[in-house]
């Protein structure tokens, strides 16, 4: 009996086993059993590794970790790249580095660390211990301003790699409602030691938000405030709001003013690249 093509179906068979036949021993498959062992250790290690870090933070009265699954998931990442690449390494051609890894995952951070290491057995015990010993790895384990940690094992023949992310993430908050707390704050202040109401002039508001976008790109073009009033301009920089909030604290007392505009943003640059408010406070007299 033929088929659609001329060949004769028990040919065509034959072939077909042929074929399958030689496509498992070209690409043999891992016994599933097999394949189930190998997940299992490198599961147990990651988990192994992460409560040792908290046990030694525990013992140096530091703050537990969070585990965090982006930060598991660069670190999985970056030891996939060192068992490919044969080699302990942080950085790699055409790899990004430990700060970038975290900044394309769209991740704000106020710190991060990157510990690597490698054995040539499944012993979380001795990495650990080998991480631990070493003064830069030591201080990332128990930096006490780091909040999660990810930790990634590949396994490559007799070799398993290891990468540790250490982060401390923050969330930024809405521009707009920084911008009315800052407002508030001020005028709260004003009220209370000048016995009358501080005017908030909103027309001033984007002159300011153009000055806080230049300080965060760290370039200055002059856009004229105001030929008739006397205008002093306060920026800020912090990736932290409580910080943020006692600088300007410290400001109001010490500048005569009438009425105030506000703006805030938030972003990157190459200071702050983990991310960072910007506050441009103007006082008008």
């Amino acid at each position: 009996m033929m088929n659609r093509s001329g060949i004769p179906i028990e040919l065509g068979l034959r072939i077909l086993v042929l074929l399958t036949i030689g496509f498992v021993v070209q690409y043999p498959l891992f016994p599933k059993q097999e394949w189930k062992s190998e997940v299992s250790v490198i599961l147990r290690m990651e988990q192994q590794l992460f409560d040792l870090i908290n046990t030694e933070r525990k013992q140096a009265e530091k703050g537990s970790l969070q585990m965090d699954l982006h930060l598991r998931q660069i670190a999985r990442s970056h030891s996939h790249k060192m068992a490919e690449m044969n080699e302990l390494s942080h950085f790699f051609r055409d790899w990004p580095a430990p700060q970038q890894k975290l900044i394309e995952s769209g991740l704000f951070f106020l710190d991060q660390a990157e510990n690597v290491a490698v054995s040539t057995v499944d012993d979380s015990q001795g990495i650990h211990r080998k991480l631990i010993e070493s003064i830069t790895h030591r201080l990332n384990i128990l930096n006490e301003r780091f909040t999660h940690c990810g930790i990634g094992v590949v396994k490559a023949g007799n070799r398993f790699y290891v990468a540790q992310e250490f982060a401390s993430f923050y969330s930024p908050n809405a521009e707009e409602t920084i911008q009315v707390q800052i407002e508030n704050m001020i005028s709260d202040w004003f009220r209370r030691t000048q016995g009358k109401p501080l005017v908030i002039a909103p027309e001033f508001r984007l002159k300011a938000r153009v000055l806080a976008h230049q300080s965060l790109l760290k370039v200055n073009y002059p856009i004229e405030l105001d030929a008739e009033r006397k205008v002093t301009v306060v920026r800020l920089v912090f990736p932290e709001i409580d910080p943020l909030f006692k600088e300007i604290e410290k400001t109001m007392p010490t500048l005569k003013y009438s009425a105030i505009a506000v703006s805030v943003v938030h972003g990157r640059n190459s200071e702050f690249s983990g991310g960072t408010y910007v506050v441009t406070l103007l006082f008008l007299d």
